[in-house]
């Protein structure tokens, strides 16, 4: 079964594949800045995501 990602779920893909940085990354995707953190190690669990930010990862070294 393959989910889709949402808009805010993309952009943190976007965000950690740049930065490394999981409250950062949420907080520029749109997370609220009293959960960020907690919602950013929330999406490193699910695979999509971190299928998402590898493949975002290769392209950046591209």
């Amino acid at each position: 079964m393959i989910t889709k990602l949402d808009l805010k779920e993309q952009m943190f893909c976007y965000y950690y594949a740049k930065l490394q940085n999981v409250k950062e990354a949420a907080l520029k995707a749109g997370y609220s800045k009293h959960n960020a953190e907690r919602q950013g190690d929330k999406l490193l669990q699910r695979k999509e995501i971190v299928s998402h930010i590898k493949k975002l990862s290769q392209q950046q070294k591209t």
